[in-house]
């Protein structure tokens, strides 16, 4: 379970045909074809924890401070999207580099991500794995 700021949720679209094709990134699982655009896919799942996206039902488009006018990425989603008013909490421990925030929703704890921050934090993971390879 994770949270995003709401002003950088632009859809929750219904899964739609994942084109996928070699290459070297290790969270994008292949692009959808979206409203004209081509629109990367994200799976930071099976980047940063080695463990396996499930089916997913929907994918959820962020908006990403990348390029003049942003760019769109798509997150599959497995479970229930909910837009929630909240405020963070202390914190009482040091999060990793890419969570900004942690709310309390309906009794659990959730981590607010920082995209820009999770995709630099997969990519020096892809780099170092390189460099011992």
């Amino acid at each position: 379970m994770f949270a995003l700021p709401a002003g950088v949720v632009a859809e929750l679209a219904r899964p739609d045909r994942l084109h996928c094709f070699p290459h070297t990134t290790p969270a994008v699982k292949g692009v959808l074809a979206r409203n004209g655009r081509i629109v990367p896919v994200y799976d930071f799942g099976s980047a940063l924890l080695r463990k396996h996206g499930e089916r997913h039902r929907y994918y959820l488009l962020v908006k990403t401070p990348r390029g003049s006018a942003g760019e769109l990425i798509a997150l599959p989603v497995s479970g229930e999207c909910e837009l929630v008013e909240c405020s963070p909490e202390p914190r009482s421990s040091p999060l990793p580099p890419y969570v900004s925030d942690v709310l309390t929703v309906h009794g659990s704890m959730v981590e607010v991500i920082d995209l820009e921050k999770l995709i630099a934090a997969v990519s020096s993971v892809r780099d170092s794995k390189e460099a011992t390879a």
